[in-house]
């Protein structure tokens, strides 16, 4: 009884110990992609920052859709079996230099053939970042390796150090150089293709023996596509419903109303850094434990329903300084921000009580939820925007987070026939335990995690 007990809290504190390094980690990249932000906001301006950010957006929806849900796929399969780990790569690596140079020759296909179909984003600014896909693609699959190795310290290094490299581009770029997007966007397109490969080798270089052989495995490649597929449509769908409104608001309004929405959106998705750090450490636990009874995902919500109220209530007033930040053309942000804020609330807690169902593998009926929220989504965002701009595409955004969040939740439910006050009321032992454990991990010795 001592010994189950024992493992049971080591795995805890391990559990503890992976979030709050992950955590330490996106702090900083939060602080530093708030940084370089604000350094575009104030050197290009309103429009600026809403190619920049459109850019961003064009060059992550690529990624999910032409990574057909390989990234989530490797994590999962990985987790399952570490074995396979170099197999993995060794099929990672063909992919992405296939798919993603297919991917880029569409973006530029598209950028150059319909110049309007990216609003005011420039065709020659389109092409140059697609050029960087393959490269980021490997990049996201040698993370998601990583990831399922359950290598969380070297998945946050190599998170932290994307993130730095575009604030050093931004203060290199525009702050010391005095240079414009143009040069940006090149940088950052040679910055991001030499990242990719270097993360790549330093993967390769750091898989164990045990990892399996250096070889292309087409029986694994198929179940990672067949995996792959299922989380795409989450992935693709999920993107288009957090990040492609900007589009949609750059199309009908353009550049400097998405600019402003762009600092809207940013300062909601950090709000998301917490529930995001705890999925991204939940996942491969979850996908390695199978655990059908939905125990453990209900103790990590209410944790988290406690964590992202405190969050979410901090930043409302603290909204009213954005403007301050970014400058006078952001004064809309406030508003469109507090509009967004109680989505976000329920997005965060639906990330969470998710990783239950991509751990077992994803169950259709998920990727369904998703498709159904997108299709409403992109449908108000289309009715909506043109006439109420980012405030109208900041209510869309609100309901689609709290739509997935109520379809995702009542599946829970009926799967796992746990109560909704199991999942989501905290336990009057739970508010003490944060309190414990935020002590244990400032005296606790750092591990790998």
């Amino acid at each position: 009884m001592n010994t189950g007990s024992t493992t049971a809290e080591t795995g805890a504190a391990r559990f503890s110990r992976r979030v709050a390094w992950t955590i330490f980690a996106k702090v900083l990249i939060a602080a530093s992609s708030l940084l370089s932000g604000v350094i575009v906001a104030r050197w290009l301006g309103a429009a600026g920052i809403g190619v920049v950010a459109s850019l961003a957006v064009i060059t992550m929806i690529a990624i999910n859709i032409g990574g057909l849900g390989l990234p989530s796929s490797s994590t999962f399969l990985v987790a399952r079996d570490a074995g396979i780990a170099r197999h993995a790569f060794v099929n990672a690596v063909i992919f992405a230099v296939v798919s993603g140079t297919f991917t880029a020759g569409v973006i530029i296909l598209l950028a150059n053939w319909r110049p309007g179909l990216f609003g005011e984003v420039p065709p020659r600014l389109v092409t140059i970042a697609a050029l960087a896909l393959p490269a980021q693609m490997l990049a996201y699959l040698s993370l998601a390796i990583y990831l399922g190795l359950e290598r969380i310290r070297a998945y946050n290094l190599v998170d932290l150090f994307m993130q730095a490299l575009i604030l050093a581009n931004a203060v290199t770029t525009l702050a010391i150089l005095g240079l414009g997007i143009n040069e940006l966007v090149i940088v950052g397109t040679i910055a991001n293709t030499a990242l990719g490969i270097v993360v790549a080798v330093l993967l390769a270089r750091s898989l164990p023996s045990t990892a399996g052989r250096w070889k292309a495995n087409v029986g694994l490649f198929r179940e990672m596509v067949r995996y792959g597929l299922r989380f795409l449509i989450v992935l693709a769908a999920s993107t288009v419903i957090l990040r492609g409104d900007l589009l949609i608001v750059n199309y009908f309004r353009g550049s400097d109303e998405a600019g402003v929405y762009a600092v809207s959106t940013q300062a909601a998705t950090l709000l998301q850094m917490m529930p995001a750090v705890i999925s991204t450490v939940f996942f491969p636990r979850a996908a390695s434990k199978q655990d059908t009874s939905g125990a453990l995902t209900c103790r990590v919500m209410r944790h988290a329903v406690l964590i992202m109220s405190v969050v979410c209530i901090a930043a409302a007033p603290a909204s009213y300084l954005l403007p301050l930040v970014y400058g006078p053309a952001f004064s809309a942000v406030p508003v469109q921000f507090l509009i967004i804020l109680p989505g976000v609330f329920l997005l965060g807690i639906e990330t969470i009580q998710v990783q239950h169902f991509a751990g077992l593998g994803l169950p259709r009926t998920i990727p369904i939820f998703w498709l159904v929220t997108m299709a409403a989504s992109i449908g108000l965002n289309v009715v909506l925007v043109p006439r109420f701009g980012g405030a109208g595409a900041a209510l869309v955004s609100s309901i689609a987070y709290a739509s997935i969040f109520v379809l995702i939740s009542i599946y829970f439910r009926k799967s796992t026939g746990r109560t909704f006050g199991e999942m989501f009321i905290p336990r009057s032992e739970e508010f003490r335990g944060l309190l414990r454990l935020g002590r244990e991990l400032r005296v606790s010795p750092a591990g790998e995690g």
